[in-house]
């Protein structure tokens, strides 16, 4: 759920994948499930964003009707379990992370999640902005009931605006940014330099990761697993605003990346890819790298150094497994 907290990152090493079953997706959850927070962070930035030209914004109620818009497409992609309709309405880290929930679908390594129907969207929109971008917030309600809050990032490719990024909420009746937007419609504006701010705070939380947590570990059959945080933020984007206290919200993919290796011997993915789930082909391998993906918010000043505090964080989704083969 959504709160201001210190990140204490919890490294997912040797627990994430496990050589059990095909179902070890990373997040099994349907939507509305475990959210949790992690988020606090020192550093300076990393991968950069290049910075666009000054941009006219939507007004909320056209950025409302496109998130809107937007959610339903995305539904009906996913009911139909239809990956190549996500590149018409996805880009960056929403459009990896719903192409990787329906590979484990189609393995039947997890259940299909339960469909969100629009109920509301409270957009949160700056006046203008150098990055042609938006956040709105999304209500939802499945058949059983529960009334679930996403918070979605929205861009402007080539014309067509797109979902970038996804996160889950949570069940209560105010919007999830409501405690730091207040309410939607216009938000400042974001200009480069506020830009470059979002950015510091979401690549921070790399080099405080590797300062804050061990990166080495070995699991209960032997392999060494060396994990290693990152941000990607050209390819998977990152989505901010200036907030009224002089802080920025920045929401964007944190990757946790897993090397397994054992020591004098190989890892072993059998015909069934019943070990390390349906991305890796059955084989031998000398080492396998599990990237997960975590979708989080998170809020801070942008000063290079300074510690920000975690906003939003959901379950983490294995995006790909590569290998090594041992011949």
């Amino acid at each position: 759920m959504a709160t201001l907290r210190i990140r204490v990152l919890a490294v997912l090493a040797a627990v994430v994948i496990v050589a059990t079953a095909c179902g070890n997706s990373g997040s099994t959850a349907a939507p509305g499930g475990n959210t949790s927070v992690t988020g606090a962070s020192t550093g300076h930035t990393g991968s950069p964003v290049a910075p666009t030209s000054q941009t006219d914004m939507p007004t909320p109620a056209a950025a409302a009707s496109t998130a809107r818009n937007l959610w339903n497409a995305r539904e009906g992609a996913l009911a139909a379990r239809d990956a190549g309709v996500l590149d018409a309405i996805e880009v960056g880290g929403a459009k990896q992370a719903d192409a990787a929930y329906l590979t484990f679908v189609e393995c039947n390594c997890e259940p299909p999640k339960d469909a969100h129907r629009v109920i509301a969207v409270v957009p949160v929109v700056p006046q203008q902005s150098s990055d042609p971008s938006f956040i709105a917030q999304v209500r939802t309600a499945n058949e059983h009931g529960d009334k679930v809050w996403y918070v979605i990032g929205v861009r402007r490719v080539a014309g067509t605006w797109k979902i970038g990024f996804l996160s889950v909420g949570w069940y209560k009746a105010t919007p999830p940014l409501h405690s730091i937007v207040t309410e939607g419609g216009y938000t400042l504006p974001v200009d480069q330099s506020v830009e470059q701010r979002v950015r510091e705070v979401a690549s921070s939380t790399v080099p405080y990761a590797k300062s804050h947590n061990s990166l080495t570990s070995t699991t209960s059959y032997g392999a060494v697993v060396r994990t290693t945080p990152q941000v990607r933020l050209a390819d998977d984007g990152v989505y901010g605003l200036r907030l009224k206290d002089g802080d920025v919200l920045a929401c964007y993919t944190f990757h946790t990346v897993d090397r397994y290796q054992i020591p004098g011997g190989y890892l072993r993915q059998s015909d069934g890819r019943d070990q390390f789930g349906p991305f890796l082909a059955p084989g031998t391998y000398r080492s396998i790298t599990i990237d997960n993906g975590n979708a989080e918010c998170e809020v801070g000043s942008g000063h290079t150094g300074a510690i920000g505090h975690a906003y939003l964080s959901y379950d983490p989704r294995v995006l790909a497994t590569t290998g090594v083969p041992a011949t």
